[in-house]
């Protein structure tokens, strides 16, 4: 069935939010910051070991630096209820902030599929999620609109918000965000956890408590919930976390497990594996066992820890990797830069994590990972997907993401942050990923979607235009391009979500981006109506369908002026071959038939233009 898609766009400038990521300003230079960072780390025991390896106390570091400098313009305020004075998709800013945003994370309500939320890390002058609470984007009309509101701050009137949002929904109507909380010492790192009912009223975020009686600071939390009625834990809340300790050799550094029975009320002492990195992601399946993938740069493997006793013990798997595991490339180590990135020296902070969902009917695992690798075309990250019907014992052969199909690309082009959501009810399963495909210089990147259910054989679906991923504007020209580690997607009854981050020249940094599809009949969003796009340019859907073996195609697409708009079919040397259509519209969206006869099979481009501006869209089409 047709598929009625829409971008809503929710803009946010730039500030600090990971490692080198201070930003300059005209009084205080670089190395004024990071003197003053020295400083303060010399009054933490462990400290240093901490900044340099745990994103969250880095981040807070860096945050309360900034304040000590006078660069943070407000103080610290419980922010609860927040809510924009009008509808936030009229207005370009999802925050009403000027704030740099990433690392976005992405639910749907089970018993309500019109309320969806969206959350954030947020870093700006105003201390963003620091002192203002964590943000929730939240839509009540199946993403025709969204307004922006705040977490109440930590239970814990000491701690500050620091960030690595997950999202997560139960059967019975409810939302968990968790995210990482400290006071910015190496004593007090935490993870949160705030429920709503509706997406727009949370409780006050509760913590774990992880470390009463150690030192050190989580990282890179995930969170899941056991909605399986045939679970014996059904209802279960876990969550998983790398701690670091401000010792590195005290027992209990690496990847902690706990989970609550009571809706994170109360939760269980920590099971410790000791081994982990980077990211995380942790599933249940329709049995009760609890899943656990990571990337091992140790052993440079990637691996699926299973636990059939509820998260108290766990078995290692390996995940198959055709061509040898193999991190990405260090970003400067010759200066001692050692984080991992693409794109060169230069380039933007990413790791090859595995995502990964789970069939609850059929317990099918649908993973996706990443590799660096030599292939026919050049050195690049890759893709795997492969799957699994007895908890990773046996894997089938994987397949590259992104080029099944000849006629798309070639290996030589990075795709990479890949998240993979299955709708239970439908058993669609998409992966969500950026592509670089789109650029022969290989630096310029888009987010894409694909379907994974039959075998791979759909073509991507490229879902918003090229944007350069190591391209952050600060004054000072000193941060670290970042995009976050890793963006979110969800899927229930027929209703797919997809939220990324781009960082664009000439516009504000770190902007969330999220794309919506509802392909059942008569659930296209608020009464039927197309879901309304949101830009400052020209924007142009895919087609639908692609491929095609006829001659007719739905687009949408989205003016921001009014005026005169010419749509044209053009081969890959740039020559027009047919003129669709001309239109005088006003501004706003619309979605229109377009045909263009018994063309050869190939691939085309379909070119929107006004005047100077223009968005272009590829169409494949088949002839059996």
């Amino acid at each position: 069935m047709k598929s009625i898609a829409s971008f809503l766009f929710l803009f946010i400038s730039v500030s600090i939010s990971t490692l080198g990521q201070a930003q300059s300003v005209a009084s205080v230079s670089r190395q004024q910051f990071q003197a003053e960072v020295h400083n303060y780390l010399s009054k933490q025991e462990g400290g240093e070991y901490l900044y340099a390896h745990a994103d969250s106390y880095r981040k807070l570091v860096n945050f309360l630096v900034r304040k000590q400098l006078g660069l943070i313009h407000t103080t610290k305020k419980n922010a609860e209820g927040v809510i924009l004075a009008q509808d936030s998709s009229r207005t370009f800013d999802a925050s009403k902030t000027a704030d740099d945003q990433d690392e976005t994370s992405v639910a749907i309500n089970h018993l309500n599929k019109s309320v969806i939320c969206i959350g954030a890390n947020e870093d700006g002058d105003d201390g963003g999620m620091f002192t203002n609470g964590m943000p929730v984007f939240t839509s009540t009309d199946k993403g025709a609109s969204w307004k922006s509101y705040r977490l109440p701050q930590p239970a814990n009137s000491s701690f500050y918000a620091e960030g690595d949002p997950i999202l997560a929904a139960d059967d019975k109507g409810n939302f968990f965000y968790a995210y990482l909380a400290g006071d910015g010492t190496p004593y007090s790192g935490d993870i949160c956890i705030a429920r709503s009912p509706d997406g727009i009223s949370w409780s006050n975020a509760t913590a774990i408590n992880i470390n009463i009686n150690v030192s050190g600071s989580p990282d890179k939390e995930h969170m899941c919930i056991d909605n399986s009625p045939t679970s014996p834990h059904y209802g279960r809340v876990y969550v998983v976390w790398f701690e670091f300790y401000n010792n590195p050799s005290q027992k209990g550094e690496g990847l902690n497990v706990v989970w609550s029975d009571d809706k994170c009320q109360t939760w269980s002492k920590p099971t410790i594996l000791g081994i982990g990195d980077n990211f995380q992601e942790i599933k249940t399946n329709g049995h009760g066992d609890v899943l656990l993938s990571f990337t091992n740069s140790a052993e440079l493997g990637q691996e699926l820890f299973v636990s059939t006793d509820g998260g108290k013990t766990f078995v290692k798997r390996l995940i198959p990797v055709p061509n040898s595991f193999t991190l990405y490339p260090e970003r400067n180590p010759g200066n001692g830069d050692n984080t991992l990135a693409l794109k060169g020296s230069n380039g933007f902070r990413s790791f090859p994590y595995v995502a990964y969902d789970v069939d609850p009917e059929t317990n099918k695992i649908h993973a996706v990972y990443g590799n660096y690798e030599d292939t026919p075309d050049g050195t690049a990250a890759v893709l795997y997907y492969a799957t699994s019907e007895n908890n990773g014992v046996d894997w089938t052969t994987p397949q590259v993401v992104g080029v099944s199909n000849p006629a798309h690309s070639s290996l030589g082009f990075d795709r990479f942050h890949p998240w993979v959501s299955l709708d239970p009810i439908t058993k669609e399963v998409s992966v969500l990923y950026y592509s670089s495909e789109q650029d022969p210089n290989n630096i310029l990147s888009a987010p894409y979607r694909m379907k994974l259910t039959d075998a791979m054989k759909d073509l991507p679906e490229v879902l918003h235009s090229q944007f350069d991923p190591t391209i952050v504007e600060t004054e000072g020209g000193n941060q670290l391009p970042f995009i976050g580690d890793y963006n979110g997607s969800d899927a229930y009854d027929s209703i797919y979500i997809a939220t990324w981050t781009e960082n664009r020249k000439g516009n504000l940094d770190g902007e969330i981006y999220a794309y919506l599809s509802y392909p059942k009949p008569g659930d296209a969003g608020v009464g039927g109506n197309p879901i309304v796009i949101h830009s400052s340019k020209l924007w142009l859907s895919a087609p639908y369908p692609n491929p095609i073996n006829g001659s007719t195609v739905s687009l949408s697409y989205y003016a921001p002026h009014s005026g005169h708009i010419l749509f044209g079919l053009f081969d890959l040397q740039g020559k027009q071959v047919v003129a669709l259509a001309e239109k005088n519209v006003e501004s706003g969206s619309y979605t229109d038939q377009f045909s263009f006869g018994n063309i050869a099979a190939g691939t085309y481009y379909i070119r929107m233009s006004s005047g100077n501006e223009s968005a272009t869209t590829k169409i494949v089409v088949v002839r059996e």
